[in-house]
């Protein structure tokens, strides 16, 4: 179980700092309708129905500085898809952002019923990020979920030309 607190056990997907990097850098104009907030910068966070090694983790990656807060499952006593953990996540971005509220927020997710469907019922927009194309199909899921299959997609929909 320790080794699991390494950074051997994990990878940073390639394209991950690149779009981290882009996520933060870009004005708020300039991404998607949906969370336009009077050019703000955007708060970063993770929400994960995880344990606290995810904040070692992410530092032994060189990546936790791209966020502004991480939750954790095991931190916040919730899980997702239940929605009082996406009300704390919220109430930790909107602390940094008071203009920050569920309506233009977006959560992107690798599980259709935890993240897309949790985030929905709490009135956040959502992502489902499938690159490997097997975890839900465009039937199965619902309509207003968009799917991407890379981060290159995920960057060209948070910020469309």
């Amino acid at each position: 179980m320790s080794l699991f607190s390494t950074g051997d056990c994990w990878e940073v997907v390639e394209g991950t700092e690149k779009l981290l990097a882009s996520i933060k850098s870009k004005p708020l104009e300039e991404s998607t309708g949906t969370m336009a907030r009077c050019g703000n910068p955007l708060v970063l966070g993770i929400i994960s129905n995880f344990d606290p090694r995810l904040h070692t983790i992410l530092r032994l990656k060189g990546i936790q500085s791209s966020f502004d807060f991480v939750l954790t499952s095991h931190e916040a006593q919730l899980s997702k898809p239940d929605r009082r953990i996406f009300e704390k996540a919220l109430n930790l971005a909107s602390a940094l952002d008071p203009t920050i509220e569920a309506s233009n927020t977006l959560h992107i997710g690798d599980n259709y019923e935890i993240d897309c469907v949790g985030a929905i019922n709490a009135g956040w927009n959502s992502i489902l990020f499938d690159p490997i194309g097997n975890k839900v199909t465009n039937s199965d899921a619902n309509p207003t979920i968009p799917i991407v299959r890379s981060l290159d997609a995920l960057n060209s929909y948070i910020f469309p030309e």
